[in-house]
């Protein structure tokens, strides 16, 4: 589409959450941006973090079964600074694939 990497607003969700009365949250995300953008955008502190993982990768036979989304999520922690934790499993089998 040839948009910035992240050229999303969260003014809409702040407001709604200001209008809730809500002034902390735990964010769902990998993003640290994210967390930088709603903190600085709407005055809402996020209180914690909560990681984003595949349940796929909780499955030590997983770097056998390689696709296309851990390709993705891997690209977003190496390019974008993600805070994602990807297990050696599933990098070898990214690796193993890539090889081929």
């Amino acid at each position: 589409l040839g948009l910035p990497a992240d050229a999303r607003s969260y003014s809409v969700a702040a407001a709604i959450l200001r209008d809730l009365g809500v002034d902390r949250v735990a964010l769902l995300t990998n993003n640290p941006e994210k967390i930088a953008a709603l903190a600085a955008d709407s005055r809402i502190a996020v209180q914690s973090r909560i990681a984003m993982t595949p349940a796929s990768w909780e499955d030590k036979d997983h770097g056998s079964r390689i696709d296309d989304r851990d390709g993705y999520l891997i690209a977003k922690a190496k390019r974008m600074g993600h805070m994602i934790e990807v297990p050696n499993s599933v990098l070898d089998g990214v690796a193993a694939a890539s090889s081929v």
